[in-house]
């Protein structure tokens, strides 16, 4: 999120998520992302927010893609989800107490 931004996450449709265009459903694997290293943000002219893991969404599961440090809220594998479900998941994700 850029400084000063409330909150909130949305994915992009083919850019953080991709959908299986005979099912409809999402492919699990890749979503929003997320980092252990915040700091490493402020290139991009955004800042890091800590996320509470215990408000991650049944469905969805945060696995590690790319660089180390590197991890994003994804459709976990066998579960079948439309791309507006996945979408509405997002508003469940709470930051750390104390946090933004």
């Amino acid at each position: 999120m850029k400084s000063g931004e409330q909150l909130s996450f949305a994915g992009r449709l083919g850019t953080d998520f991709k959908v299986d265009k005979v099912t409809g459903f999402v492919i699990p694997g890749h979503g929003i992302s997320f980092t252990t290293q915040p700091d490493s943000l402020g290139k991009f002219g955004r800042v890091g927010v800590p996320v509470d893991a215990s408000s991650i969404p049944n469905g969805l599961e945060i696995v590690q893609v790319g660089k180390p440090g590197h991890y994003e809220l994804a459709v976990k594998p066998g579960v079948n989800m439309t791309p507006d479900e996945f979408q509405g998941k997002f508003g469940a994700v709470r930051p750390v107490a104390g946090c933004p």
